[in-house]
């Protein structure tokens, strides 16, 4: 089994350059403005200068992105695009989001009430699927723990 490691929120060169000398493979930008640890797309390029040199590859992370922004994060060179988003949103956006960036390079994260089976439609659209604990009034890591055994069949 490969162990890869991604630090998320990151927002200066300093807190990039600790990451990739602690050993991170993945820098997570988060662009959605509610959360503590975002960022823009100007300060993701100012710090993105002096990664050039370096294997780390890059993420952007995001609620419910519309079409533009996703055009605008392809425009700042993300390697990965880590969506969050609530179970009930419409397919066509996600598919939108596949076929824009691609399966390959898309991580989708759904928001998933406690008991909730994991929506299997989702596969055809992203290779990659983040799930953190559930929070009722917050997307991504809220720092408790999440039930992860229910994926364990996924696993490839």
């Amino acid at each position: 089994m490969c162990i890869e490691v991604k630090v998320c929120g990151i927002t200066n060169k300093g807190d990039a350059i600790n990451s990739i000398q602690a050993g991170a493979d993945y820098l997570g930008f988060i662009l959605y403005s509610q959360s503590p640890r975002s960022t823009n797309l100007d300060n993701v390029k100012r710090i993105s200068d002096c990664l050039k040199d370096t294997s780390v590859k890059t993420v952007a992370v995001d609620v419910v992105p519309n079409l533009a922004d996703v055009v605008l994060m392809q425009q700042a060179d993300f390697k990965f695009y880590q969506f969050h988003f609530p179970l009930d949103l419409e397919k066509e956006k996600i598919l939108k989001w596949s076929e824009s960036v691609g399966p390959a390079n898309l991580w989708l994260a759904p928001k998933l009430p406690p008991g909730t089976r994991f929506p299997e439609y989702l596969l055809e659209y992203a290779e990659t699927f983040v799930i953190d604990a559930y929070s009722q009034n917050k997307f991504g890591g809220t720092g408790t723990s999440a039930d992860l055994e229910s994926f364990a069949k996924y696993q490839s």
